[in-house]
């Protein structure tokens, strides 16, 4: 089969999928102006992925093509139950939308096919974390049964979100494809995917007030402007290119007396690789190091009280498409579009009805409640960062309807907690299999005592996305933020002081608990002396992250965030703004005023909508604002996680909100603000183009006038670099199922873990950084390392015996990075198991029946 087939194939799926579905987006989403259509394939799959999951978990389908084909056909009679009796209705709306789906098919199989090129032109998995996601895909097209096996810790299952990688493993095993192209054509077909539900949120918002009084023409300027939803997600970036490109000519560089480049602007910018001086000749192409994209997710900066350096992820899609990681938070990214989109359309069925009352009974008999839970409980299990995200924006729409109606009061931080726990409660019930299996290295959360993003850096990330929105928070016009500006005032300066206080209080506490935990530790008391050792401990560990402790730390943490509040500034404006402009429109429209009809319904269209938006902005702005002062505890010990997940979230968020900034400013305004807004919203788009620009190239190779080798075949590589390991692997893949043991090393060297990451066989100890982040800890995996250590370096057949029977071990690779890594003792294999491969490089020895037993 071509790999054009291939490509072909997988678009035919998904597109069918989309299709088959669409009855029931048409059904559950009715509220939508595209009743769902371009959120349809991304429902598809997430339906079409629960009931293969569901059904193969308790045993009622192979994993296999069978059991796919069987849960998509299964998912089209679900979807033809809900439509009875609507199929007119449906037809009539096919008909009338022709410049709408022909737009969206458009932009669909356009970012499709746009991203396998690029792909194709860099195809290969290895390096990051690819080696990781192609063993959990291997590892479930494999897997008799779910849970799927870990394939880096033999006789485990997963413990991890998977469900991102059984929708990909889903469509290969239908595909029929090899899974080291279907990995190139899940990245490229989750672009596609993410580039139409992002275009299908924005396109509901716009329909309808692009054009007053005029529906069918703004329905068509809505088609045309919804498409800077994609763009802003997906392809604008960051202002790390823009430096780049000034760094590399040597713009603010000059020669001091000794012909050395100095730059107190780069100092003082204070970015690594930026920081030094530029490689000369210089240039407007930048040429720092060979991973010249990499920067791009590395603009923010930590440093501990000690000034050493603590690593802080900051991706955005461009960038993390680009690296092709197929990562949970990439593999959620249509998904929690379409959650947005659930949530749109819950907002606008307000216009139509009355939501249900926070009454549990009534929630449960609504059947648009369960297919909510199923959509937010699949983002758990997609990416559980999520779930509490899009529930929060979910529950919040309907706290903000009760705000309009009945204003505020406690009993609206009762309705966002009654939305929250019930839908929260269901969508994990819907999910339990995955649930009971699922550790996580996650414990509390820690005040971010030393640790803030500058502003500048803060800017140099979402300048791109910042200034559309503050733009059209300004200038919204109708006396939008005077009226409820000094509650505006009040709530945005409260909630960053109440983050201030917080962080503070807790730090103290941890303070406070090392000094309590350094006397108990002296106690006679056996079980008070352990806790005072393990309180002084977890103190200890905390201060030595922040690099000091005592008077001198809380000094510099508040001196730091003093001297340099950019990003905490900002951020407050933007709570002003946002709370300035919902108290304002409920008291424009006398909410506080009882009214026979619904305050909601008779606002007009555009005023509808915009509080949507600024339920999106004021979303970003939380998230954000919050690893000012908290991050999340992991093995990391640091916020780099926390800023990692909760930056690419708000980089969503606002993308939408920005997209729909840009369409009402460039669309509204033509007087003397219009024109200032439209130079500088051009100038913006430009720099922020520059990264997609220069990294694409640089990456890919494409777009240089040079002919590029292009192949999907992420493991094409190895055929050409180490054809004899290459061979094994395809050998391996096509045996039963069979603990594998490999040599052991670092995490994210691809030279380990290579056996059960290509062969699809369970390996009997892969990269132990992740699975102690998978698992919270590494009691699991025990002392295989050494086990494994004294298998190859044995010349005792016995105690060779001994670990193969105590792991269940059936393959003993030794190929040349076990040879390099051991000393390898190979006669006891030879004078005692049968060689089952051989080549000039590798030799694989079969462990018989008779020795093999389970993995403890």
């Amino acid at each position: 089969m071509s790999q054009i087939l291939m490509t072909l194939i997988w678009y035919l799926m998904v597109t069918a999928a989309g299709y088959l579905t669409l009855p029931l987006a048409f059904r559950f989403l009715k509220f939508l102006p595209d009743r769902g259509f371009t959120f349809s394939r991304s429902l598809g799959l997430l339906l079409w992925g629960y009931i293969f999951w569901l059904l193969t978990t308790f045993g009622l389908l192979q994993n296999n093509a069978g059991g796919v084909l069987f849960g998509l056909i299964l998912l089209a009679g679900v979807s033809a139950f809900f439509m009875r009796g609507g199929w007119f209705e449906f037809k009539d709306w096919f008909g009338t939308q022709r410049r709408l789906i022909l737009t969206a098919e458009s932009l669909f199989l356009i970012a499709y096919l746009s991203w396998t090129v690029v792909r194709a032109a860099n195809p290969e998995i290895i390096y990051t974390e690819k080696p990781m996601e192609l063993a959990f895909i291997n590892a479930i097209l494999r897997s008799p049964s779910f849970p799927p096996f870990d394939p880096w810790l033999a006789g485990y299952a997963i413990s991890y979100y998977y469900f991102g990688y059984v929708i990909v493993a889903m469509l290969i095993h239908l595909s029929g494809v090899p899974s080291s192209i279907g990995f190139n054509l899940g990245i490229a077909m989750w672009f596609g995917l993410t580039a139409l539900a992002a275009y299908g949120v924005l396109f509901n918002l716009l329909s309808g007030i692009l054009s007053t009084n005029k529906p069918a023409e703004s329905n068509r300027k809505a088609v045309g402007w919804a498409l800077l939803a994609p763009l802003f997600i997906l392809i604008v970036s960051n202002l790390s290119g823009l430096l780049d490109i000034l760094h590399a000519r040597g713009i603010f560089w000059q020669r001091n007396p000794q012909g050395v480049l100095e730059s107190s602007f780069w100092k003082w910018l204070g970015i690594q690789e930026f920081d030094q001086p530029p490689p000369e000749p210089l240039s407007w192409t930048p040429k720092r190091t060979y991973w010249l994209w990499w920067r791009g997710s590395r603009v923010l900066q930590d440093f501990n009280l000690l000034n050493q350096r603590e690593e802080v992820i900051d991706e955005f899609p461009f960038f993390s498409y680009l690296l092709a990681d197929m990562h949970p938070h990439v593999l959620g990214m249509p998904f929690v579009l379409l959650a947005a989109g659930l949530a749109l359309n819950f907002y606008f069925s307000f216009k139509k009805q009355s939501p249900p009352e926070p009454s549990v009974l009534n929630w449960l008999k609504d059947p648009h409640i369960w297919l909510s839970a199923l959509i937010f409980g699949g983002l758990s299990f997609l990416n559980t960062w999520d779930f509490p995200i899009y529930l929060g924006l979910f529950a919040g729409v309907y706290v903000f309807y009760r705000y309009l109606h009945n204003g505020w009061g406690w009993q609206r931080v009762g309705d966002f907690v009654f939305v929250a726990i019930t839908v929260g409660i269901l969508g994990i019930l819907l999910y339990l299999p995955f649930y009971l299996g699922f550790s996580s290295q996650a414990g509390g959360f820690l005040p971010s005592l030393i640790f803030h993003t500058r502003g500048v850096h803060f800017w140099v990330m979402f300048a791109p996305l910042l200034l559309p929105i503050l733009f059209w928070l300004l200038l919204q016009g109708g006396g939008y933020l005077r009226p409820g500006l000094r509650w505006g005032v009040l709530l945005g300066s409260a909630i960053v002081a109440a983050g201030w206080i917080l962080m503070l209080i807790a730090s103290k506490v941890i303070e406070l608990a090392g000094l309590i935990g350094q006397t108990w530790m002296t106690a006679a008391d056996t079980n008070l002396a352990r806790m005072g050792q393990t309180l002084t401990s977890l103190s200890g560990l905390f201060f030595i992250k922040q690099g000091g402790s005592g008077t001198e730390l809380f000094q510099a943490a508040l001196l730091r965030r003093i001297s340099a509040p950019g990003t905490w500034l900002t951020l407050m404006i933007i709570l002003i703004f946002v709370f300035a402009t919902i108290v304002t429109l409920r008291r424009l429209y006398g909410f506080s005023l009882a009214s026979e009809n619904d305050p909601v319904r008779s606002l007009p269209e555009e005023d509808q909508n915009r509080g949507f938006v600024l339920l999106l902005i004021l979303l970003g702005a939380g998230l954000t604002l919050a690893p000012e002062f908290f991050y999340l505890q992991d093995d990391f010990g640091t916020r780099m996680n926390t800023i990692f997940k909760f930056y690419f979230q708000t980089w969503i968020l606002w993308g939408i909100a920005a997209a729909y900034s840009s369409a009402i400013l460039l669309q509204r305004f033509h007087d003397g603000r219009g024109g200032v807004v439209k130079i500088v919203w051009v100038i913006l788009m430009a720099c922020s183009l520059i990264y997609p620009g220069v990294m694409l190239p640089a990456k890919t190779g494409l777009l240089r006038g040079q002919p590029v080798s292009l192949t999907l075949d992420g493991k094409a590589y190895l055929q050409r670099d180490e054809p004899d390991e290459w061979q094994a692997f395809q050998f391996l893949w096509e045996m039963p199922l069979g603990n594998v043991v490999e040599a052991v090393g670092p995490q994210y060297n691809p030279q380990f873990a290579r056996v059960a990451t290509h062969a699809g066989q369970p390996g009997l100890l892969g990269w132990e950084g992740h699975e102690i982040q998978w698992r919270g800890t590494a009691r699991e995996m025990g002392s295989r390392r050494v086990d494994i250590e004294t298998l190859y370096q044995t010349s005792d057949w016995l105690r060779a015996r001994e670990i193969i029977q105590q792991y269940g071990i059936r393959y003993i690779y030794i190929g040349p990075v076990e040879r390099s890594a051991y000393r390898v003792s190979e006669n006891k294999f030879s004078a005692n198991l049968g060689l089952l491969f051989a080549n000039s490089n590798v030799r694989i020895y079969e462990v018989p029946d008779a020795l093999v037993e389970k993995t403890p």
